[in-house]
Formats: structure tokens, sequence, C-alpha cells
């Protein structure tokens, strides 16, 4: 029924089928049965309009329903596109939803791997605001199950800690999701309490013991129902460990495995340095090294001993971590641990992460030098927005807000120019949360961003030096804007001038916008500077307007 329903809407004249779309694709629909998914998503174009392409995507949809394809390597990229898109509707938002939880349906019950299940229970969770029923999660019960106990199926004697410790967050991450197989799943951690009893008889010198995956492991252990656990073992070894979650230095509580003191080394003077306000922090970057490997160590010192509030330092390590796990496919640094020690009595927190030498800002400060300067190339400039803009999408799909887009918090790795690289950084004044709206993100009554790159409504409080000049607006739309000023300014290089976010400066912004040389990347920054008013775009509907190329795809989740 409900691909009846999108079938119907994709052939009307209303929302989808406009007549500017029913001009360049009117057969299209009459030829899904003749076309392979990979020759409709061909039928997209740079030239088209953003309406154009998204019903291209719909069209894949209806195309991968009605031919019954199941793998999830095949329909992954075209699943997480629709998805993207679907708050852009107006109609028929519930029939789109319910075509993808069937597909997402039939995928999960083919797929043999946990990964996939969990990638797939990730992206059903965004159609909930939608449809209040998902069957995609009665399917995806039996398949975890199914799945989990594979992967643990005559390897009983040979699992150790990360074997544990993975399938436990694995299941832990389902739950989070709606996947409810836990009555079975206890099987697996009746085998990791018996797994923990094991290493309790093992010396503690021993080379196989590892006190800290053990603690690790057993406060996962905890997340679960422990009366459930038909175990006698498990009071056996409760006494063995903390009755807390294992605490560093009592300072934070990273989720990573912590990194020893004598592990890391730095030069002696910083390259950056930042106050924290409010917290009696400072923090400093360095250049240093870790296991052989030349890092970055941002350093959270106390200004007076025992006073620092390094609540800061802890969200920052969480937004870290997460996106650490992504770092392959998008815009993100690999982060390698967290160091805590003191010093002279005063506490250090240290953030170990990938080294990268050049910020955005430096990048775009060398292509201005030499006169005539250097425009970059239309080719490199669409990578460059695709990934940058693929992977905001990502922090928005986490429920991160960076809130300090501008291109000193944006590094470049072009020793490669056929491999360019991007990664996002100082995450120190973000925000990681549920909540969409506010009035003001603030630290110790300040308004956060950066003058020249800050959505308007926060430029007047940082100009004016007080949050009472904030008007409402959406965090994302902050992000949306200041990575949309960015744009521009690797678009116009040395021609980028300041205030063109003051709102007296409107016509000269438009100017601005109207000299840059690519017409899709006027139309694309002109729809990312919208986000000036509350709801009038969104970091999906941006990614519209990007030239549409299969390559230009990347995993959101």
């Amino acid at each position: 029924m409900a691909s009846t329903e999108l079938f119907k809407h994709l052939i009307s004249e209303v929302e989808l089928l406009t007549p500017s779309v029913k001009s360049v694709y009117s057969g299209v629909l009459n030829s899904l049965l003749e076309l392979s998914l990979d020759q409709i998503w061909d039928k997209q174009s740079s030239d088209r309009a953003s309406n154009e392409n998204r019903f291209i995507i719909f069209c894949i949809l209806l195309k991968i329903e009605i031919s019954g394809i199941d793998l999830w390597e095949q329909v992954k990229t075209y699943i997480e596109n629709a998805i993207h898109i679907i708050n852009d509707l107006t109609n028929q938002q519930e029939n789109v939803a319910k075509v993808i939880d069937i597909i997402l349906c039939r995928v999960v019950q083919k797929t043999e791997k946990l990964s996939e299940v969990i990638e797939i229970c990730q992206n059903a969770n965004k159609l909930k605001n939608i449809l209040k029923t998902l069957t995609i999660l009665q399917s995806a019960n039996h398949q975890a199950l199914i799945t989990v106990l594979k992967e643990i199926s005559g390897r009983e004697s040979n699992l150790f800690y990360d074997d544990y410790i993975n399938l436990l967050n694995n299941i832990i991450t389902l739950k989070s999701l709606g996947v409810e197989f836990f009555y079975d799943s206890y099987s697996v951690i009746n085998l990791a309490v018996n797994f923990l009893l094991n290493q309790n008889t093992i010396l503690l010198c021993k080379p196989e013991r590892n006190m800290e995956k053990e603690i690790i492991l057993f406060n996962l252990i905890k997340k679960f129902n422990l009366d459930k656990i038909s175990n006698e073992n498990i009071d056996s070894i409760k006494q063995n460990y903390p009755a807390e979650e294992l605490k560093v230095s009592e300072v934070i509580n990273p989720m990573l495995s912590s990194i020893k003191r004598d592990e890391i080394s730095w030069d002696g003077h910083p390259k950056n340095q930042k106050k924290i306000e409010g917290k009696n922090l400072i923090s400093y970057i360095y250049k240093g090294n870790y296991k052989s490997k030349t890092v970055c160590i941002k350093i959270y010192i106390e200004i007076t001993p025992n006073q620092g509030d390094f609540s800061v330092a802890e969200k920052e390590i969480e937004i870290y971590e997460i996106l650490s796990k992504l770092s392959s496919e998008n815009c993100f640094l690999v982060y390698y641990g967290t160091c805590i020690f003191k010093d002279n009595n005063t506490k250090n927190v240290a953030l170990v992460m990938q080294w990268v030498d050049k910020s955005l800002a430096k990048y775009i400060d060398d292509l201005s030098k030499p006169i005539p300067e250097k425009p970059i190339p239309e080719k490199l400039l669409k990578k460059i927005y695709t990934k940058l803009l693929n992977s905001y999408h990502v922090l928005r799909n986490y429920n991160i807000y960076h809130l300090d887009v501008k291109p000193q918090n944006i590094l470049i790795d072009d020793s490669d120019c056929n491999n360019l690289k991007l990664y996002i950084i100082d995450f120190d004044v973000s925000e990681l949360d549920i909540i969409a709206r506010t009035k003001s993100v603030t630290i110790n009554s300040k308004a956060v961003g950066t003058v020249n790159y800050a959505h308007p409504n926060i430029r007047k409080a940082l100009y004016k030096g007080g949050i009472k000049f904030i008007r409402e607006y959406h965090r994302s739309d902050a992000d949306i804007y200041s990575l949309g000023m960015t744009f521009l300014h690797l678009a116009l290089l040395k021609n980028f001038k300041d205030k063109l976010n003051k709102d007296k400066n409107h016509e000269k912004l438009k100017e601005a916008i109207n000299s840059i040389k690519f017409y899709w990347a006027k139309d694309l920054i002109t729809e990312m500077l919208k986000s000036k008013d509350k709801n009038a775009t969104s970091i999906g509907r941006c990614k519209c307007f990007l030239p549409c190329e299969k390559t230009s795809t990347f995993s959101g989740d």
C-alpha cells in the first residue's frame, strides 16, 4: 500500500513531479522495471535543481521496493540519501517512510553481519518521528540474535577481552535503538561472567591478565539486569572489581582506555593556548609523540589547584571518541586516548589525537598570496564542500553541535592533491545533546562563535558583549550558517571581507555570493545562509544543492 501511494505521489504534479521535473523526467517512471539502480542514479545531474534530483532519489526508492533488492551494500547509499531528505517533504512523509521500513525489513533479514544490523537499525531510528510503529525492529530482533550467536558459536574458548567488550557494546547499542532480544542475549553475558571468573584464577603477574579491561567488561555487564543472570559466579566476581565505574584520578571517566604519562611526550612550546571561561582551566595544544606516532596533545590544566571543572574536557573526549570511530569515511581525527596526571599538585587532562599540520585558514592564506591569486579549481572545491557537508551532517545525526565553525577549526592535509583530507576539530565549546532550540548558547554569559563567521543573531551578542542581544535560533542553523560563511571564504579567497554577516550588509553579502565563479556554489551558499532565519533550511536540504556524483556520497552512520 505504501509503495502504491508513493507511486501515485511520484506521478502527480504535487511537490515532486513539478512541471520542470516532468519536462526532464517524464519517461523515468515508465522505465523503472527496465532501468538499473545505477542507470536511474545517473539521471541526476549537477545541472538540475534540487527538486529534480530529489524526485530521482524517490524513484530509486520505489525501484528498490518493487524489485525486491535485499542486500544492504546495494541499497545503503540510496536509503541514506532518502532518509536525509525525507524531512524536506510536506506531503507523503509517512508513505515514503513506510517504503523505507519495508525495504529495511527485507534487507535486515538477509544480512549476516552484526555491524550491518546496527547500521540498518541506526537508519531506521531516524524514522521514529514519522512512523509510530517500525516493523523493521521486529525483524532486527530476530536477526540480531542470529548474528550475535553466530559470532560466538564454536569460539567460546577463544573469545578474549576485546571480543566480549565489543559484543556487549553492540548489544547495548541495539538496545538503545529499540532492538529487544535480551532474554537470549543473557547467554552472551553468562559467557562474559565465566570469562572474568577464569581470569580471576590467573595470577596478576601473568601477561594474560588485563585489570583495566576486566573493569571495563564488568561495568558493561552491570548495565544489564543482574537478577536475570542465572549464573552463580556473578557474586564471586563482584568483590574483585570497584563498585563504581573506573575513574582515573577521580577527574573524569574517559570511555577509551587511558594512556600512561610515560607513553607521551611533547615539545616545550605550545602551538596554541586558550583560557576556558568559568572553568578555572587553560588549554594548550602541543605537537608530541605517542608510540612512535606524531600526535596532537591537547592538555587542560587547572589554573588554581583542585578547583578545575573538567566537564568541558570530558564532553570533548566523548565527542572525539564518537567521531574517531567514524573517521575513515568522514572529516574527523583519529582519537588515541586520554592521559590524566598531576604536575606539582595540579591536575592535567591530556587528549591524544591525530596530528595534522595545516589549518584551512592557512590553506586559504597560501592560495591568496600569489598575484594573481590561485582560485581553487572547481573539481577540488566540490570535493571540499561535499566532504565537509557530509561530515557536518554526521555531527547533526549524532546531536553534536560544533558552534564555532570557521577555517581555523578545520584542518587539511593537501600533501596528495588526489586524496585531499579534511578534519573538523576543537569541540571545547560544542554541545552534545538532544536539545534542538535555544535562546542562547553561552559559556559564563558569553555567546559562542567567531565574529565574521557566526550566525547574525550570535554576532550581535559577540560584538555587543552580552547574551541579552541574542534572539532565538536553532543550534543546527548556527553551524550551517558558519559553514556557509566558511565556504564563501573558500570560494572568494582574499576577496572575502569582514562583517558580511551583519544584517546591514545584506546587499554586500549578495554581491559577494554573486561574484562566485561557479553557479552551483552560488546556489549552495545561498541556501546555507538561509539558516539566518529559523527553519528556513537544513543540512539535508543543503546537500541537495551539491553536484550529484556517486563518488561524493559518504556514510553518515
